[in-house]
């Protein structure tokens, strides 16, 4: 039995929760965070400046690191995940992944260049998506 937790966008959309698929979930996740983290680093476009995603998970306070971190945030919460759950992929409290999300938002109305990888980044994770349900 296909069941739909929250919705469409849902990353939780396709999974078969009978059989119990954390592991699909984890893929989920997975995927959309490394997601973030490749179109973030062709937009920095320097092998210097890019971000890895050690830093991104970690504490690191460099501003691509930041920003990187932000969408990560957004793109999980849009997918359905709690802002509890993403604090504890991010070692972060749920008040610091609510100031990333209105970060991500402070983002968005003031830079061009956050809001062209963002689009980039939903154009990816439309394309690449994987009906786990299926399988």
């Amino acid at each position: 039995m296909v069941c739909s937790l929250i919705g469409k966008s849902s990353i939780f959309a396709f999974i078969n929760l009978n059989k119990n698929n954390m592991n699909d979930i984890s893929k989920e996740i997975n995927r959309i965070i490394d997601t973030v983290i490749d179109c973030s680093k062709a937009a920095i476009g320097n092998d210097h400046t890019s971000v890895t995603r050690d830093e991104v998970i970690g504490r690191s306070k460099k501003e691509n690191a930041v920003r990187v971190r932000c969408l990560v945030a957004h793109f999980l919460y849009k997918h359905g995940l709690s802002i509890t759950t993403i604090g504890m992929l991010l070692g972060k409290s749920t008040q610091a992944v609510r100031n990333k999300l209105g970060r991500h938002d402070n983002f968005m109305r003031e830079s061009q260049i956050y809001r062209i990888v963002h689009a980039q980044i939903e154009r990816e994770l439309k394309a690449s998506a994987v009906d786990y349900g299926k399988s």
